[in-house]
């Protein structure tokens, strides 16, 4: 795959491309720790009771009842949302950066903040589109960051909760085998899912980069 050999754009691309690595190995190391704290955990009790699932005070001590709150639900929660909310961040961040590389090359071009909507992503493929001509196809991959979007969107907004009158995103979320709602409509993260929406995002850049144009765009000397 050959990508422009401007140092710029090189610098860029890398910076792009290693943040995502290194993101998504921390967010398998991360699936790692839970599993091996939680297989501790359980043979600690010789198996997980499920008056212990339900938090039988009765049964069980507050201490024990909230070491298995943390361990199989808040930690992994809190971690993955945030990591979900992260990934989403960076294709925003990563865009961002590519196009502010061109936006200081590309000779007489229209300045960025010329394309302004509520949706970054939306202006900077805008910006990709009408300055350099990468234009992207609408595929799975655009559709699945759209939805990846509304679910980052809802966490930070709305606690996760999900409008069931979004029927795309319901429809979404009910088909993947990583994500669930909750009968209060919250939506919750299995593992394995943010390592797929690094995977994505770094698929996404990859083609991104595979139209970037060739030769070096270089901005006219006045």
């Amino acid at each position: 795959m050959v990508f422009s050999r401007s140092l710029r754009f090189e610098i860029v691309i890398g910076h792009i491309i290693g943040s995502l690595e290194s993101c998504e190995r921390l967010a398998v190391k991360m699936e790692e720790t839970f599993a091996e704290e939680q297989k501790i955990f359980k043979a600690k009790l010789n198996g997980i009771p499920d008056s212990l699932k339900e938090f039988d005070d009765n049964e069980h001590p507050p201490e024990l009842i909230d070491e298995y709150w943390d361990l199989y639900e808040s930690f992994p929660s809190i971690h993955r949302k945030t990591e979900l909310i992260n990934a989403y961040s960076m294709l925003e961040h990563g865009l961002c950066s590519l196009c502010e590389a061109y936006e200081k090359t590309i000779p007489n071009g229209k300045p960025l903040s010329d394309f302004k909507s509520r949706n970054n992503v939306a202006n900077y493929k805008k910006y990709l589109a009408s300055q350099v001509g990468i234009v992207l196809p609408k595929d799975e991959m655009i559709e699945e960051i759209n939805f990846i979007q509304q679910i980052r969107n809802k966490l930070i907004h709305n606690g996760g909760v999900i409008n069931t009158n979004n029927t795309a995103l319901v429809k979404y979320i009910n088909e993947h085998e990583m994500l669930a709602l909750t009968d209060a409509k919250v939506i919750s993260i299995s593992a394995g899912y943010t390592v797929s929406c690094y995977q994505l995002i770094h698929g996404f850049f990859i083609q991104v980069f595979s139209l970037m144009p060739k030769k070096n765009i270089t901005k006219q000397s006045r």
